[in-house]
């Protein structure tokens, strides 16, 4: 049995509670494959498009035929590019909003009309200006790009199992960045230390992965994005800049003792 999320984010949980643990987010019509109901049918366990799995309750997600969803997935698509945005009524920004979108969510079109495009919803249809979307991601290798897209984020709250612009957790903002370039990470920061190039400390450039062991444990808990040789950019609090170097007035002491690695996923520095 398959859906599609039908809100800007969904909650995943490890339980069908909502006091249960929050590990990640679903978006606007992401697809995901319903692995089962709770006896009350209130709650689905699913499997995200990252093969991440958990409880999402029954009001969020619209299940749907396998004739439909390929119908839908024939429809042409265009990505928000704006951090958080809105879906409109009507063809103006005074319409009612309708829904909200978070950067990266994929929107099929039906039609579009001047500055206008015309979506399709869950739940009806919507209109949003063309110029907060993107036809297409391309896969792009440039540190660069992905040192300004971490940093466009900068101030964003930390929120446990969070990976949109209304709250990231650690590994949360890395998938989200990463993927914003085209390419595909594991959604934790144990798993995304198994991809890539493992580099040492003084090899560090922009663009390579971070990560330390909480206390000197012996499994990764959080993860970073380098800026340079000495600067990262990572959600603790909220997504902010810290540093390796002592002299600086961002430095930080427990995390520079709890680094377990670096990672490069570009194999191709500039």
């Amino acid at each position: 049995m398959k859906g599609i999320i039908q809100v800007s984010t969904a909650d995943v949980f490890k339980e069908a509670t909502f006091r249960a643990e929050k590990v990640t987010e679903g978006v606007l019509w992401e697809f995901v494959e319903v692995l089962k109901k709770d006896s009350n049918h209130k709650w689905l366990k699913v499997r995200l498009s990252d093969n991440y799995e958990g409880w999402i309750y029954h009001s969020q997600v619209k299940i749907l035929p396998d004739a439909e969803i390929k119908e839908i997935q024939s429809l042409p698509t265009q990505i928000v590019w704006k951090t958080v945005t809105r879906i409109q009524s009507e063809e103006s920004l005074n319409s009612d909003p309708v829904c909200e979108v978070v950067i990266g969510t994929k929107l099929p079109v039906i039609s579009k009309n001047g500055d206008w495009v015309k979506i399709l919803l869950p739940f009806g249809e919507g209109f949003i200006l063309s110029k907060r979307l993107k036809s297409k991601i391309s896969a792009d290798s440039s540190q660069q790009k992905v040192c300004a897209l971490a940093k466009s984020f900068l101030g964003t709250p930390y929120v446990w199992g969070g990976k949109s612009p209304k709250g990231f957790d650690c590994s949360g903002l890395v998938q989200k960045v990463f993927n914003l370039v085209g390419t595909n990470l594991p959604r934790d920061s144990k798993d995304q230390f198994l991809v890539g190039t493992e580099i040492d400390k003084n090899e560090i450039k922009q663009g390579d992965l971070v990560f330390f062991a909480e206390n000197n444990s012996s499994q990764v808990s959080h993860v970073g994005i380098a800026l340079n040789k000495t600067d990262f950019i990572h959600s603790s609090g909220w997504v902010k800049i810290n540093s390796f170097d002592k002299n600086k007035s961002n430095f930080a002491p427990d995390l520079n003792d709890w680094f377990a690695g670096a990672k490069r996923i570009f194999e191709s520095q500039e």
